[in-house]
């Protein structure tokens, strides 16, 4: 049963994966899944299962992953995301509140930019900032940093944080959570609204006038379906369009790449009457997201932001059972052999999210926008 999960693994990714060999030949794929059946029976199940996850991450699409259930529940009381190069949490139980907003600098006085790249390995990803942004997401689970050295105890760690504002550093010993996905009493860094995610879509009127939508998941929501919400946001706004309009799809994992042309035909309506588009995007922004963001360069908006997580070439899901403990997803088309395929997108203006800014509760791409003249970017 245990080779079948590697014949399974195999034969999955050979016959109907679209281009599996794009990143690693046939051949050494061919020698890795080899040496895997030959050491399987030596290795330990969290063995195992970390060398099935290098196997898949080495095809290098972000699409195709492996995962094992049950999932991974023991882990840090937080939550950390990449900023301008740094890792800052932004998200603790409120027993370790002090803790939020501050930069990570270490786990067990291990530097974190050593603790996020023995997790690279792992990693399915097709560009670096996917790739750092699911090591952050990971680097807070127990059997990732016990599998990579970083500790020993089941119980807790050590963990170094920095001011950002003042520079005090200061360390502190954090249990464990056995329920680490589910944060009891949640308390937030001070960060600017914008920054966080909120709902599937929403839409507000910010301070200087700049309508602010931010379209995190491309599907409907359940309380109120896109053609409700684009309606509220023209009521919203009434007959005055503003000059600026900002889409953040900063958070847009992807989804269903439809649900968005009810908000492009309002925004297109928009740009004639004389706004300018912006979209917001980073490494969060992926697959359908990507594609949203594409929609709207396609309208004229300009890119603010960073690399998106997403480089356009595989994806459309499918799950594969390996056995009753391992699935496989896969991208079942490759986008680049079609007329229409979405090509690498990045940015018209890279901006980083200032780690000062951040501190004092401003979003530096929000701020950038605002400060532009409408007539010139």
């Amino acid at each position: 049963i245990e080779q079948d999960i590697i014949s399974n693994l195999n034969n999955c990714i050979r016959n109907k994966h679209p281009n599996p060999f794009t990143k690693i030949s046939k051949k050494k794929f061919a020698a890795e899944i080899e040496t895997l059946k030959k050491t399987w029976g030596e290795k330990n199940t969290t063995e195992q299962y970390f060398l099935l996850r290098k196997l898949t991450a080495s095809i290098g699409d972000s699409h195709t992953r492996i995962i094992r259930l049950p999932a991974e529940k023991k882990a840090l009381p937080f939550f950390v995301l990449p900023y301008g190069g740094h890792s800052v949490i932004v998200q603790t139980s409120d027993r370790y509140a002090e803790l939020a907003g501050k930069e990570l600098t270490a786990i067990n006085g291990i530097g974190i930019k050593t603790v996020l790249s023995q997790l690279y390995p792992f990693i399915c990803y097709d560009t670096e900032g996917y790739a750092e942004l699911q090591a952050h997401y990971e680097c807070r689970f127990f059997s990732n940093l016990s599998f990579t050295g970083c500790t020993e105890s089941e119980k807790k760690v050590s963990v170094t944080v920095k001011d950002i504002l003042s520079g005090e550093v200061k360390t502190l010993d954090v249990d464990f959570s056995e329920n680490g996905n589910k944060l009891y009493r949640p308390a937030f860094g001070r960060f600017a609204p914008t920054l966080f995610r909120s709902g599937y879509y929403r839409a507000d009127i910010l301070q200087n006038g700049i309508l602010f939508i931010q379209y995190n998941v491309c599907a409907e929501a359940p309380d109120m379906p896109m053609n409700t919400f684009v309606s509220a946001i023209t009521e919203k706004i009434g007959k005055q369009v503003p000059a600026k309009i900002i889409v953040d799809l900063r958070h847009n994992g992807g989804g269903d790449s439809s649900v968005i042309n009810p908000l492009l035909a309002a925004l297109k309506d928009f740009s004639k009457k004389g706004a300018e588009l912006f979209c917001l995007i980073g490494s969060e922004t992926f697959s359908s997201g990507v594609m949203a963001a594409a929609d709207l360069k396609d309208l004229g908006a300009f890119l603010i932001g960073e690399e998106v997580g997403w480089d356009g070439r595989f994806g459309e899901v499918k799950e594969e059972r390996l056995s009753d403990e391992y699935t496989l997803f896969y991208s079942a088309k490759d986008f680049s052999n079609i007329p229409y395929s979405p090509k690498p997108l990045r940015p018209d203006k890279v901006i980083v999210q200032d780690l000062t800014d951040l501190a004092k509760g401003l979003d530096t791409c929000v701020e950038y926008i605002g400060r532009l003249k409408c007539t010139a970017r």
